[in-house]
């Protein structure tokens, strides 16, 4: 009987579920309110230059890649 690959697919759409549920809320709250508004945020922390040194950064490129694809891959799984 051959193996299913169907537990990695899952398991790449549950990741993406727990971001979508703990870090979407987290992420919309500091773009979306926080930091427009100057609400209990330093005043220059969605400045330019510090959103571009955390995206080239090597850390910074593996977290945005996988908060990027794994909420893409939830959404797709659920679209379908």
């Amino acid at each position: 009987m051959k193996r299913s690959n169907a537990p990695i697919f899952w398991l790449l759409f549950g990741a993406g579920g727990m971001l979508a549920a703990l870090v979407g809320p987290v992420l919309v709250l500091i773009t979306g309110i926080a930091v427009p508004m100057r609400f209990l945020v330093p005043r220059d922390l969605m400045s330019y230059s510090h959103v571009l040194a955390f995206s080239q950064n090597w850390l910074g490129k593996i977290l945005v890649f996988a908060v990027v694809s794994l909420f893409l891959w939830h959404a797709g799984k659920r679209i379908y």
